[in-house]
């Protein structure tokens, strides 16, 4: 056998295995960019975007929240007025006046 004849057998053989390792469906894992870093630039309008997206995020929670409390108050005045009105219905079937059964 000649070293020429030799050296393609070897050339096509790590090719061969190259081949079937690529495509063997192993666990490959992608090696992810180095980010460089952020600029005083970058780092400030990031701060600035983190500092409105938690007032945002402050902000929808207290208009939650006073929208949450005006509901309770709405149930709470519609009970009192339920009330008032089935008493000023028994005071009128006591036979008060009208303007007694409101006092």
């Amino acid at each position: 056998m000649s070293l020429i004849h030799f050296s393609k057998v070897s050339a096509l053989t790590i090719l061969a295995v190259t081949i079937v390792a690529c495509s063997s469906g192993g666990n490959h894992t992608k090696t992810s960019p180095i980010t460089p870093p952020l600029s005083e630039q970058d780092a400030a309008d990031k701060a600035a975007a983190d500092k409105a997206a938690a007032d945002k995020a402050a902000a929808d929670k207290a208009a939650d929240d006073k929208a949450a409390a005006d509901k309770v108050e709405k149930e709470r005045l519609q009970k009192i007025e339920a009330n008032r009105l089935v008493l000023l219905d028994k005071a009128k079937k006591a036979g008060l006046s009208d303007k007694q059964a409101t006092a």
